[in-house]
């Protein structure tokens, strides 16, 4: 090829180069479209969000700024797509009507240095020639118009939703949390006021036994039981509301209890072992029976008579070396390989409890930094908010610190818990190292005492000892009444829980049948009573003048009549009839009708022959219990007899109930017969 023929190949390039490039632009404007309708439905989702406060401006910002990059990569994408030279001349054939004569022409050029037939190398030349002569009438703009891109619709669409959706203003979470809910309210636990007074009944005696021993503990229980109960006597608390309480009040005040309750049941078995060795000398035989039985305060008593005995000199110096000897061996039980295996076991528990309350310690530090860090924060967004005067970014603000006050409040909440969790762990640590401590303070002060009481001489220090030994115990005392008080308040709280329970199941099947035993045990007038058969119930004489004087009036025999004692829902009262009044049913108070006829009464007689007699009584072993109860549940639960009956069960039972393991269903009845019966 000639100089003229190069020149005119170079122009081709050239030509080729130019529609190449737009055909790139096209790509370009059609992929970044089609990324920005993508990105435009992002950011409209986006928006939403944020609108609805689910999303911070700080995550707005993210969005935008991804939906920003999407389009600069549909665009780039588009600009460095591959486009080969034979496509662009067959588009320059196709829009110029050049029949495939550039593209024979350009594909000829490539060939042609290695092409060594004569033949063919002429009809190549020719080719290439006459495209060449073609150039001039070539329109590469024909090949690489610019259209609109197919997605530009889409995107126009998404943007005037764009705008619309940014003009708008969605409910926030507080207005939508003003809006009551479709779905039914949950209903409120109630209970009536009968069971309210027994619930308050069963906390009177752990709330004395408080008092006494200044448990500030199980004070601060009652007072928080106490408004439980309030409150669902008003019907304020929802099941799950009333539940998530009773799971605060065990989780704050009884865990760990169990562990204690088995550590001192332990301790209690190797006072009985001490109590058998004391009982197998007559001079200690009552403390050791004091001591089998774990009645402490007998023991007491009974140390309290031998220091006595030790003043007065009554004790020879042979029994003194014999109760030396009998404190010594009992010293040596209490620190024996049992006694040793329980300490290490107390030791255990104490040492995880430590790690525990380290670990809440450490979080309770973070959290306050973290509540310290954002209280800065916080005035810091309350200084921009006052300098600024921008509205929009105002309001971008005080979101902001609306935001940041929430998590505040959380954060509080949660060193509250957490605090009150770490409360509970130093009381249980507490209580864990007094149980460990007890024997071996008792095993030290029985020691002092054996040594002091081998000696001839007898001074003040072997009183001292004596006097310690009886302080030790008295401790051991009140920490085992504490133990037993919580173990009582505990049960308390889960027969609350039963008994709400049952009400639920219940649904008043038995209402008629409790409120008639109820009747029954307080002494009303449906309480063992019968219609009256000399009146036929209507309370007068056969002639209707006056009140019969079989039932008094009242209509009914073998209950309460009018002119007897008897007690109401809450408080007893007499209800008499005075002689003379008007004759009808008794009320709760004196009657005020007289006859002025006989208010004197008649005058006494002098002349009256009395006759002095003796009856001689014959003293028996009196009722027995089944004759007691069978008595008092014709007649009511007020007789001493029965007291002193119901006084010696309830210690059994109690006893029962904490130590065996009862489902939750049995243990409620057992509960509920025992309070039906209790002396009223």
């Amino acid at each position: 090829m000639n100089d003229s023929q190069t020149h005119q190949l170079q122009r081709l390039r050239a030509l080729l180069g130019r529609t190449r490039a737009r055909i790139r632009l096209q790509l370009m404007a059609e992929r970044a479209t089609t990324m920005a309708a993508v990105a435009l439905s992002l950011v409209i989702v986006a928006l939403f969000f944020y609108k609805s406060q689910s999303l911070s401006l700080d995550g707005m910002t993210i969005m935008a700024s991804l939906s920003g990059l999407l389009v600069l990569a549909g665009g780039l994408w588009g600009l460095l797509t591959p486009v080969t030279s034979r496509y662009v001349l067959k588009r320059l054939d196709l829009a110029n009507h050049t029949r495939d004569a550039l593209g024979s022409a350009f594909d000829f050029a490539r060939r042609l240095p290695r092409d060594e037939q004569e033949g063919q190398r002429a009809f190549m030349e020719a080719q290439i020639r006459q495209a060449l002569a073609l150039l001039e009438s070539i329109d590469h703009r024909a090949a690489s118009r610019f259209r609109m891109p197919r997605d530009l619709s889409a995107v126009g669409v998404l943007t005037l939703a764009f705008l619309g959706f940014l003009a708008m203003a969605l409910p926030s979470r507080s207005s939508r949390a003003a809006i009551p809910p479709p779905e039914k309210p949950a209903s409120k636990l109630r209970i009536d006021e009968d069971l309210f007074n027994e619930a308050t009944d069963d906390m009177h005696a752990v709330e004395d036994m408080a008092r006494h021993l200044k448990d500030k503990a199980m004070l601060e229980f009652i007072k928080e039981y106490k408004k439980l109960l309030s409150q669902l006597k008003r019907g304020e608390l929802t099941r799950e509301e009333f539940e998530r309480r009773y799971q605060a009040l065990k989780k704050k005040y009884f865990s760990g209890l169990k562990q204690e309750q088995s550590n001192a049941e332990q301790i209690k078995q190797r006072l009985n072992e001490v109590g058998k060795q004391l009982a197998k000398n007559k001079l200690t035989r009552q403390l050791g029976e004091a001591l089998k039985k774990h009645d402490i305060e007998a023991a007491q008593k009974e140390l309290a008579r031998l220091e006595k005995l030790l003043a007065k000199g009554k004790l020879s110096p042979w029994k003194r070396k014999k109760l030396a000897k009998a404190l010594k061996k009992a010293a040596k039980l209490l620190n024996n390989k049992d006694a040793k295996q329980l300490k290490q076991a107390i030791s255990k528990q104490i040492d995880k409890l430590k790690k525990q309350q380290k670990s809440k310690e450490s979080h309770l530090a973070k959290l306050k930094k973290k509540i310290q860090d954002l209280q800065k924060q916080i005035n810091k967004l309350n200084k921009q908010i006052k300098k600024t005067s921008d509205g929009a970014r105002r309001r971008r603000l005080m979101r902001r610190l609306a935001q940041k006050r929430r998590t505040m409040r959380q954060m509080k909440r949660q060193f509250r818990q957490n605090r009150r969790q770490l409360q509970s762990l130093s009381r249980r640590q507490q209580r864990l190292q007094q149980q460990r401590r007890t024997l071996q303070t008792l095993s030290r002060a029985m020691k002092e005492a054996a040594s002091k009481l081998s000696r001839r001489k007898l001074d003040a220090k072997t009183k001292a000892a004596l006097a310690k030994l009886m302080k030790e115990l008295q401790k051991y005392q009140r920490q085992a009444q504490r133990g037993s008080n919580r173990s009582g308040a505990q049960m308390t709280l889960k027969q609350l829980k039963e008994l709400l329970k049952r009400l639920r199941n219940r649904r008043g099947r038995q209402k008629g049948r409790l409120s008639s035993y109820l009747r029954r045990a307080r002494r009303g007038s449906a309480g063992g009573s019968k219609s009256c058969s000399s009146c036929g119930g209507s309370g007068k004489k056969k002639n209707g003048k006056g009140p019969c004087p079989s039932c008094g009036g009242s209509g009914r025999t073998g209950g309460l009549r009018p002119g007897g004692v008897g007690l109401g829902r809450r408080t007893g009262g007499l209800t008499r009839s005075r002689p003379g009044g008007k004759g009808g049913k008794g009320g709760r108070k004196w009657g005020t009708g007289s006859n002025p006829g006989t208010v004197k009464g008649r005058a006494t007689e002098l002349d009256a022959r009395h006759v002095d007699k003796r009856v001689r009584g014959v003293h028996g072993k009196g009722p027995t219990e089944a004759q007691v109860f069978k008595g008092s549940a014709n007649k009511g639960f007020s007789s001493r007899s029965y007291r002193r009956v119901y006084v010696a069960y309830k210690k059994i039972w109690q006893k029962v109930l904490n130590q065996e393991e009862i489902p939750p269903g049995y243990r409620y009845l057992i509960q509920r017969y025992f309070r039906l019966i209790k002396p009223r």
